[in-house]
């Protein structure tokens, strides 16, 4: 049997056998490296060369053939790391990724994880589900092809599985009162997805939950900032019921709140941003 290519296309490219690996980095030529990701994503499929031509090539090139030609020889000369295999199969007029070499791809095992952590009753297999698929995310597809016309929706959805994944998760640890598992779920989760507000929120329970009151409010202050210095404005009724919940010292919280309040009112909202001041605000979540 032929060895298995395990192929990272999240965080950054990489593909690994038993004998050698193919990192992004020993990849010099974006444009190489979208030809290896989009042969990888439509292995399934015989790739037309005018597809070809359009996607890698453009309209300017005098000889289309002769430069996709050039790409396939080159990118055969890079599997060559791998193996001696024929990993780009030449058919009349199409490319295509050799259907007899054997592959795992890390977007296609963690959307099939998603698929499972969905359906899964039992609390422990979700759970045990969960943390695979949140190790196996590690950042949504490498930024060399992550915005390439071919894959974005991709992008989206495993962005939004991600997010589903780990509030799933949250939820559970919170259930079994998990708090230093919590914080550091959302931790990760918040490098890699900051501007994402029930992660902050989910954040400051668990700091509270563990009597870490300076960090709760130090989480609240960033997350303040992140969004208005994102947005313009941010609704903080969210994270303000956070603190309200898990305080155990209401009038001290109420004076925190009050001080961030006088620190937002001091400085001029940014072009464009609601007249809703930060007063108002607390106000109406009072």
């Amino acid at each position: 049997m032929k060895n298995v290519i395990k192929i990272r296309l999240f965080g950054s490219v990489q593909l690994t056998n038993d004998t050698a690996s193919i990192c992004e980095n020993q990849i010099h030529s974006h444009r190489l490296l979208t030809l290896l990701a989009y042969l990888i994503v439509h292995r399934d499929d015989r790739v037309p060369n005018g597809t070809l031509y359009k996607q890698f090539i453009g309209e300017k090139s005098k000889n289309p053939a002769a430069t996709l030609k050039n790409l396939m020889y080159r990118l055969r000369t890079l599997l060559k790391a791998l193996g001696d295999e024929e990993y780009i199969c030449t058919l009349q007029d199409e490319y295509r990724w050799n259907p007899e070499i054997p592959v795992q791809v890390d977007y296609e095992h963690f959307e099939g994880l998603h698929t499972q952590i969905l359906a899964e009753q039992d609390p422990e297999r979700k759970k045990d589900l969960c943390i695979e698929a949140i190790e196996c995310y590690n950042g949504n597809f490498s930024p060399e092809i992550a915005e390439e016309r071919w894959i974005v929706s991709s992008v989206v959805q495993n962005q939004t599985q991600y997010i589903e994944i780990v509030n799933i998760l949250g939820k559970i640890y919170e259930k079994e009162k998990e708090w230093e598992k919590l914080e550091a779920l959302c931790r990760k989760a918040l490098a890699l997805e900051p501007f994402e507000e029930d992660f902050h929120s989910l954040l400051i329970r668990s700091l509270r939950q563990q009597n870490k009151f300076s960090q709760a409010m130090e989480q609240y202050e960033s997350a303040k900032k992140i969004f208005y210095e994102n947005f313009g404005v941010w609704d903080q009724e969210k994270l303000r019921a956070s603190f309200e919940r898990e305080t155990q010292n209401p009038t001290a919280l109420i004076m925190d709140l009050s001080d961030i309040q006088e620190e937002f009112m001091e400085k001029d909202p940014p072009m464009g941003a609601s007249n809703k001041t930060s007063s108002d605000c607390f106000r109406s979540a009072a």
